[in-house]
């Protein structure tokens, strides 16, 4: 296998420019997943111990949304430090049978850490019936930096632009 080209197979999506989330609620566009299966959704959380927040993820009908529905959802954990002797491990995955979101400063490995990123994996046959994409929303933050992007794959109709092998 030669590995994952995303400007053929896949979309890169920003959703939160990284910024201070304290205070309000901050929610994503919706991302209409009508020509991808699934979504890889990455949440970083600056300092977990001050976020305080709720992460969830929520099933949109339309891109307003007019209705949006909370979803349980699997996610994992990376609390690694770029260039340290365990950059590239994710804890996980712990999986959420209530739609209650993810709660950064309180969960595993990573309560009382500062860089987090939270992955969660969503198919687009997971979306409520209906309903054509899903965002994210993060409540109640206080004091931390956060940044989100999605890397959507899976997609009904790929670009084959010829990649050069290195």
């Amino acid at each position: 296998m030669k590995g994952f080209y995303i400007a053929e197979m896949g979309h890169y999506v920003p959703l939160i420019i990284p910024h201070d989330i304290t205070g309000s609620i901050h929610s994503t566009a919706v991302i209409r997943m009508a020509k991808y299966s699934h979504a890889d959704i990455f949440v970083f959380v600056g300092v977990a111990t001050r976020a305080a927040a709720v992460i969830t993820l929520e099933s949109c009908d339309d891109m307003t949304p007019t209705t949006h529905t909370e979803l349980a959802f699997n996610y994992y954990v990376s609390t690694a430090v770029f260039g340290s002797a365990s950059d590239d491990i994710w804890n996980g995955p712990t999986k959420l049978t209530a739609t209650t979101g993810i709660v950064p400063g309180t969960v595993g490995p990573a309560a009382a850490t500062t860089g987090v990123t939270y992955l969660i994996p969503f198919d687009a046959e997971n979306l409520t019936q209906g309903h054509i994409g899903f965002r994210i929303s993060i409540a109640n933050a206080a004091a931390s930096i956060a940044a989100a992007w999605a890397i959507l794959s899976g997609p009904r109709y790929a670009l084959d632009t010829g990649s050069v092998d290195a």
